[in-house]
């Protein structure tokens, strides 16, 4: 067995892209294994422990990628390169777009598409901030699927979004549901009345499929990146998104989801909820325990397939619609194209958003 590697400068592709051109690669007659991947020290650390970080790919950046192939000797290597290297421009089969025209800056496709109110950034982290905060003075809502932003710059693009009365959701923000339109990784679990904020993207997916096998729907999902309740950045969007629930005449019951949250901001986002004025249950880890507390009522997910008793659910789960997300537990949710939010009916009166894909250019 041996590899060949390829590291390409100046090249960025969004995780959601990369996880497709991996699996595709990994297809290929002849591949042992395939990796591309950003030249981030997480994804290079991976390398090394399959013994196959080079210099080359050591000395590769955030903005870099990075292309590895592993086959048996006697394959042609280079050949192999080159196939996996042009997946990078090929669409996935049976892939689709909601748009047929590229736009290389935001503020062009700002004033192309001037009933868009939706942005969704996914560059690289060094550039992030930059396009959300274009974004946000085009008076776009904002979405940033992109980490590796700093957290300086999270708060301030999170308070000029709360000036302006718009959404900054993330950094790192991997799903949300606007309008029953299922954003990055969201599902699509049936429209209904439960709003959902949310600072984790996995237990937003697990909430969101549980309220929909259930019997129940959502109303809104909003995520807001998982360091939006650290004591830096405070919970500006946490508290943006409970504020729009609060006024949203098609929720009637909010659910809050969350990472670990520091203390002094989980005491301000409890305080929020109380004076929300419907019924609110919280599903967060750690700090918030089961019971009740104040009139909140309190969440856990014991098992998966469990409810919060620990017994199944009675009965089959109904079978949900398809969305972007992964396949959450067997429940039927499957992986499907975001649908374009210009068919999306507004449901958030303060904050509608009714367009997405806005997107910056790959490659920098």
């Amino acid at each position: 067995m041996s590899s060949t590697a390829v590291v390409k400068k100046n090249t960025y592709f969004d995780s959601v892209s990369l996880m497709s051109i991996s699996t595709r690669a990994n297809q290929l007659p002849g591949v042992e294994q395939a990796f591309v991947a950003i030249g981030t020290e997480m994804n290079k650390g991976v390398l090394s422990s399959l013994g196959l970080l080079t210099a080359d790919l050591d000395a590769a950046g955030t903005g870099d990628l990075m292309i590895v192939v592993e086959a048996a000797e006697e394959a042609d290597q280079v050949a192999l390169l080159a196939e996996v290297e042009a997946l990078l421009v090929q669409k996935a089969p049976g892939a689709s777009s909601t748009h047929t025209v590229t736009y290389r800056t935001l503020d062009r496709a700002a004033r192309a598409i001037p009933e868009a109110n939706l942005a969704i950034v996914a560059v690289n982290g060094a550039y992030a901030g930059r396009e959300a905060r274009k974004a946000l003075e085009n008076g776009l809502h904002v979405m940033v699927f992109s980490d590796n932003v700093p957290i300086g710059e999270e708060v301030r693009l999170k308070q000029l979004a709360h000036s302006k009365g718009l959404f900054m959701m993330g950094p790192d923000c991997g799903n949300a549901i606007i309008n029953n339109v299922a954003l990055c990784f969201g599902n699509a679990p049936r429209p209904g009345t439960v709003g959902v904020v949310a600072a984790s993207g996995t237990g937003a997916q697990e909430v969101s499929v549980r309220i929909h096998a259930l019997g129940a729907g959502i109303s809104q999902l909003i995520g807001t990146g998982g360091r939006d309740l650290s004591e830096e950045v405070g919970g500006i969007m946490m508290a943006d998104g409970i504020r729009a629930l609060a006024d949203d005449p098609g929720t009637s019951v909010i659910v809050l989801v969350s990472k670990p949250p520091a203390a002094a901001v989980q005491d301000k986002v409890l305080a929020g909820i109380a004076g929300a004025g419907k019924p609110r249950g919280r599903l967060l880890r750690r700090r918030f325990r089961g019971g009740r507390d104040r009139g909140r009522r309190t969440l856990r997910s014991e098992h998966p397939g469990r409810g919060t008793s620990g017994r199944p659910p009675r009965g089959r789960p109904p079978r949900g619609r398809r969305g972007t997300g992964r396949r959450a537990g067997g429940r039927g949710l499957r992986p499907s194209r975001t649908r374009t939010a210009l068919r999306a009916r507004p449901v958030l009166r303060r904050n509608p958003v009714r367009r997405v894909d806005v997107r910056a250019p790959r490659s920098q």
